[in-house]
């Protein structure tokens, strides 16, 4: 019977995302920077925690997936719900990477004619930060979802390994 893996997420996806986010971000605040409010500081932040959480716990799930001595195999669920908050905060933080460059590349623009340009791109250029922070997050995250190879796939056409397909 043959299993079914999941593939891993290409960059070129979360490229794509992050591109066109950017356009629509920044016709969007083109068209309608006046009625903005100004961006507060704090709110790029929560993608900066997140992404921490998931440095941290992706660590810890592939030492036990590795079976590192005086770890436990985590149970399956927990690594395939880990997998797909991986693929989904990856995939949320390159859509926020776009959204943060359009307003920064917008914003910047506007830097020496309006006042609240200055402020506002600081805060698109943190969100920019905390939103790839997020994205690394995500992949590290699936990374260590990763199990390694046994001796019985040997025969595997899968070159980077597989996910959470491994017993």
């Amino acid at each position: 019977m043959a299993r079914k893996q999941l593939a891993s997420t290409k960059a070129s996806t979360l490229a794509t995302i992050a591109v066109v986010a950017g356009l629509l971000s920044w016709g969007l605040v083109r068209s309608f920077y006046g009625s903005i409010p100004p961006l507060d500081w704090y709110v790029p932040l929560w993608s900066a925690i997140l992404a921490a959480a998931e440095f941290v716990f992706g660590r810890q799930l592939k030492r036990r997936i590795d079976r590192a001595p005086g770890t436990t195999p985590p149970e399956p669920l927990v690594a395939a719900r880990a997998l797909a908050f991986a693929k989904a905060s990856s995939i949320v933080g390159s859509l926020l990477v776009g959204v943060w460059a359009g307003v920064a590349i917008y914003t910047g623009g506007q830097w020496g004619y309006l006042q609240s340009a200055k402020a506002d791109t600081v805060v698109a250029a943190f969100g920019l930060l905390c939103s790839a922070a997020l994205v690394a997050g995500g992949i590290f995250l699936e990374y260590g979802c990763r199990t390694p190879p046994q001796k019985d796939d040997e025969d595997d056409d899968d070159p980077d390994g597989d996910w959470l397909t491994h017993r």
